[in-house]
């Protein structure tokens, strides 16, 4: 599947469910609608410029297609870096939990009142010591995915980055790590020669929907505000579900829809956002790291709550965060962008089957699918295993040997 095909039906399918509004919640503002179509559009025209530059250069940076084949890739190495990963990814989340736990009350809280523990990480009561480093098994699962396709092996070195991102969600209460990291895995195993595996793309969307569905139950142990969210819903259909199913299935709605809502009643409250540090909620840990160096002012590990109607939430898909920081013209600026690196990084791995490539491409997908929910960028457990990723690919000499042009 091309950028703009599973851009187009990610944003399609998630703009039919908000238009459905089963939430009850206040209208999509006429000005949101024109600024997310804009958006829409402003992504597809990106893919189309890239497609036509690609097709209209011999300049090397673009046209060189150097092939790679399997046995080109060093699969030990892979393993190590995977090990790597899983390793310090445990060791972090194992002292973080110990830490953060602090007294034995925090500890009874964790088992007993979790909803407790989450509102105190939520309000920042509760940080880690050690931060994004837990996050490296992120980029191990893309990493485990393309030595699965590679070997067609599956073994304990397969799943161990999946069951560190588990653990990890469980002890921190959230589920996006679990969807993001087998979203990668999955994507992993089919972007490599997809061509012999096509029947890997049809189980990355019945896995991953099996994965969100499971994640749920995180949020029914933590408690919090399901009470209150099924409270928006007709009686009707919480009845006809059940509480179990209806606290499952409605949850997973609000959350992919509400992000829409949050972007629609944000034109007038970021108005006045400090726009003095660039990109600060887009490319937010970077700005939390330097601020742990003593540049800038940093930046909030949680969104502002917003109210919807009847639930605060905050999270507002990445256009909130694009717009909060560059205004309406980052709004069509910043998609055209991201559909041009999209639809070269895609063009690249379709004509060289480069595992930098495939890695990549795991990534972006995965942005994309995200992309009306949240912005992946400002979670540093995504964007620096992002650039971790990328670098040990480049510079670790997975790569042995490449073939002729293709």
């Amino acid at each position: 599947m091309t950028p703009a095909k599973l851009y187009s039906f990610i944003w399609l399918s998630i703009l039919v469910l908000c238009y459905m509004n089963l939430g009850q919640y206040n209208q999509i503002t006429t000005l949101a609608w024109v600024y997310i179509l804009g958006s829409v559009l402003a992504f597809l025209l990106g893919t189309v410029l890239m497609l036509w530059l690609y097709e209209s250069t011999d300049k090397p940076i673009v046209r060189e297609n150097k092939i790679i084949t399997a046995a080109a890739i060093d699969v030990d190495r892979l393993k190590r870096m995977i090990l790597f990963a899983v390793f310090i990814s445990l060791g972090v989340i194992i002292i973080n939990f110990v830490l953060s736990m602090g007294s034995r009350a925090n500890l009874i809280q964790m088992f007993f009142t979790p909803n407790i523990m989450y509102s105190k990480r939520v309000n920042g009561e509760l940080s880690s010591a050690i931060p994004y480093l837990d996050g490296l098994a992120i980029y191990a699962c893309a990493f485990s995915g393309i030595r699965w396709s590679i070997l067609k092996k599956f073994d304990f070195l397969t799943i161990s980055p999946l069951i560190v991102v588990v653990l990890s969600s469980v002890v921190s209460l959230g589920r996006a790590k679990i969807i993001i990291g087998f979203m990668l895995f999955l994507f992993g195993a089919s972007a490599l020669w997809a061509e012999k595996a096509r029947y890997k793309k049809y189980g990355t969307v019945l896995i991953t929907g099996v994965m969100i569905y499971l994640s749920g139950y995180i949020r029914i142990y933590r408690g919090g505000f399901i009470d209150k969210t099924l409270s928006n819903y007709p009686d009707s259909i919480v009845s006809g579900l059940g509480y179990t199913n209806s606290a499952l299935l409605l949850s997973i709605y609000d959350n992919i829809t509400s992000p829409i809502f949050v972007f629609s009643q944000s034109f007038g409250r970021f108005a006045n956002y400090d726009h003095n540090y660039f990109g600060r909620e887009t490319f937010a840990p970077v700005h939390r790291l330097l601020y742990r160096f003593g540049v800038g002012e940093g930046a909030n590990y949680y969104e502002s709550f917003v109210d919807i109607g009847g639930i605060y939430t905050n999270v507002g898909s990445y256009l909130k965060d694009i717009f909060v920081d560059f205004s309406v013209p980052g709004i069509i600026v910043f998609p055209m962008l991201f559909g041009l690196i999209s639809e070269y990084v895609h063009l690249k791995y379709k004509a060289t089957k480069d595992i930098k490539y495939s890695f990549l491409q795991s990534m972006i997908y995965t942005y994309i699918i995200f992309s009306p929910i949240v912005n992946l960028l400002r979670l540093g457990y995504f964007m620096f295993p992002l650039a971790i990723g990328y670098y040990l690919i480049q510079r670790r000499g997975i790569v042995t040997r490449v073939s002729s042009d293709g």
